[in-house]
Parts: C-alpha cells; structure tokens; sequence
C-alpha cells in the first residue's frame, strides 16, 4: 500500500472538494478504519491513523471557534445530515478513539513514550467527555477501556510504576464520580 499516495489524495480531496466538517469526519473515521484492512504493516497504520487524527483535531478545532465556515455548503433540508450534523462533544468522541487506535499502533512499534502520551491524551479526553456528559453509559465505556490501555501500554514498556500510577489515576477517577455507572460494577 502506497501511503505517500494516500497522503497526496487526501490532502487533493480536502483541496478540491468543500471540506466542510461533515466530509472531514467521514474521511477521518475512512481512514481510521481502513487500518484494520492494512495487516501487520504497523508503519502504514500509523501514517494512517496519525492523518485521520490531524484531520479529527482540525476538525474539533473548528467546531469549538463555531467557524460557520465548517458547515458549509448546508445539506438539502430532507437529509439526514440535519439529524448528525457534526458536533463538539462526538468530534471529541472520533479524537479520543483515535488518539487510543494510534496508542495502540505506536506500542506495537514499541515507541513507548509516543504510545504513552497517546494514551495519556484519550484518557484526558475521555475524562472531560464523560465528566461532561455522565450520563452517556458509552462514553464511560470508552474512558474504561482508555483506562485500561494506558496501564497496559506502561506495563509493555517496562513502566510499573507508570502502570500503578494509571491504575491508582482510573479507580480515583471512579471513585470521586460515584454518579457515573463503571462499566462491569
């Protein structure tokens, strides 16, 4: 697989084509999933993942300074991108999940202090999302598994007390929350 020729087609599709956030989001998660397709060529998921991550921050970066530009051009009134319109809080939920998937291929990579600081940064993302919005059971969910990748990645590096640390920084973070449900409690 070609991924400077990937690299070369999505920067001409965000070029070429009105990059509205709708578009941006839908190339990003393409791209996130496409890694799954790619094998054990860690190199490439990584320039994969890496890309749809720029384009998940830019994305969120937008959305947050409310630039009526990233909406643009509006869907027809009939469609169904009036109903999941992009929106901080799930373009937040992409970053996370991303920042997690490059975790995991960087470890596989044994880059660990980029691992770790992937990791770090889901879980970081994750916390705001479900102190924001504790009710959405999904969401901590997620934070959980953020939970558990960031002691396993420590762990993989030779990091125990890195790992202890992410373990006692999890079950805090539940305890102080006791109104969020803990996946498995």
């Amino acid at each position: 697989m070609d991924v400077e020729l990937l690299h070369e087609v999505v920067a001409m599709l965000l070029d070429r084509l009105d990059a509205d956030a709708e578009f941006r989001r839908d190339l990003a998660n393409a791209l996130g999933f496409m890694t799954g397709r790619i094998g054990s060529d860690y190199d490439a998921k990584l320039s994969w993942i890496s890309r749809a991550n720029e384009l998940r921050a830019e994305n969120l970066a937008a959305l947050e300074q409310n630039d009526p530009a990233v909406f643009n051009p509006l869907p027809p009134r009939d469609s169904e991108c009036g109903i999941l319109r992009p929106s901080v809080v799930y373009a937040k939920f992409d970053l996370a999940q991303g920042w997690r998937q490059q975790s995991d291929v960087l470890a596989q990579l044994k880059r660990w202090p980029e691992a770790i600081s992937f990791s770090d940064r889901s879980i970081a993302l994750w916390s705001d999302l479900v102190e924001q919005n504790p009710s959405v059971v999904n969401f901590a969910h997620f934070l959980d598994i953020s939970f558990k990748n960031g002691v396993r990645v420590a762990e993989e590096s030779g990091d125990k007390t890195g790992a202890q640390a992410r373990q006692l920084a999890a079950d805090n973070f539940w305890s102080t929350h006791p109104t969020v449900r803990r996946p498995g409690k």
